[in-house]
């Protein structure tokens, strides 16, 4: 029990990041850049329709 490491608030300098880990910023990106290409996505479909009712001569 002696030999455990405590859980440390993750903040520069506290010791936290040996427990927590270290480099965790691609998590951040790979969220930002699924964020962004599902946005592309549902844009394109809800433009495509969008158009597609237009060019049929229907109420948009």
């Amino acid at each position: 029990m002696k030999n455990q490491p405590k859980a440390l608030p993750d903040h520069p300098g506290s010791g936290g990041d040996f427990y927590y880990g270290i480099h965790r910023e691609y998590r951040f990106e790979a969220a930002m850049i699924t964020i962004g290409f599902l946005t592309l996505v549902i844009a394109g479909a809800l433009l495509s329709a969008f158009f597609r009712r237009a060019a049929q001569g229907k109420s948009v």
